[in-house]
């Protein structure tokens, strides 16, 4: 439903950015297990039933008139390293070869 409205909303030619966490057992793995070992990351922030299944996003979206383009993303290795330690407050995301952990996903709805 959520996919559907996002699309509805958007006007023809309207741009569609997704960044989510995969359903799949690697990202459950590195994004709750290991990543919510880290202390600065709090227990329980990232909700498994809430990860995304790429194929059924790229279906929905395609259904809603919005053809999706999927890039694998994680986290900076020398911006978390800083992060870790407190030097900095944000860590900028790097594209990595898989969308099997964390993704981004962006279209554009159809113009009719």
């Amino acid at each position: 439903r959520a996919v559907a409205e996002a699309c509805r909303l958007l006007r023809p030619g309207g741009l569609l950015v997704i960044d989510t966490i995969a359903a799949t057992a690697l990202a459950r793995l590195v994004a709750i297990r290991l990543a919510e070992r880290l202390p600065a990351v709090p227990k329980g922030i990232h909700d498994p039933d809430l990860l995304v299944d790429r194929t059924v996003l790229v279906r929905e979206c395609a259904r809603h008139g919005v053809e999706l383009t999927l890039r694998g993303i994680a986290p900076s290795v020398h911006d978390l390293a800083r992060w870790l330690v407190r030097r900095v407050d944000t860590v900028r995301m790097a594209s990595v070869p898989t969308t099997a952990i964390l993704f981004q996903a962006t279209g554009r709805k159809a113009v009719s």
